[in-house]
């Protein structure tokens, strides 16, 4: 299991826990971006930005309305557990995850005399 943070324009929207075979909806932060908003999908693989590295479209998934495979971002993909909680209340949490490891790196430093 992998935890990715997505962000607009500087602000965390939402967390994603990554799970190989869970479903998805597929959910741009751009709001511009229309294509695929809302279609549910199941996660096949994803690469962590080692094979390619500028590549936009990391994840495999598979369309559950036609069964094909497909190729989107994988920080637009929420876990449809997710999907339950409100744009905001996604913010929130990422917002809350945000400053709990950032508070954890500052710990971490000042044990380690380095701040």
């Amino acid at each position: 299991m992998k935890i990715i943070t997505s962000f607009w324009c500087k602000k965390p929207t939402h967390i994603t826990r990554i799970i190989i075979g869970d479903t998805y909806e597929y959910q741009p932060s751009n709001p511009a971006a229309t294509r695929n908003r809302g279609r549910q999908c199941i996660l096949l693989s994803y690469d962590d930005g080692t094979k390619y590295e500028n590549s936009d479209n990391n994840a495999t998934v598979k369309w559950l309305d036609t069964k094909r495979q497909g190729y989107v971002n994988i920080t637009n993909l929420i876990h449809i557990d997710d999907m339950k909680k409100t744009p905001e209340d996604r913010a929130g949490d990422a917002q809350k995850r945000s400053n709990a490891a950032r508070a954890q790196m500052i710990e971490m430093l000042t044990k380690e005399g380095e701040l």
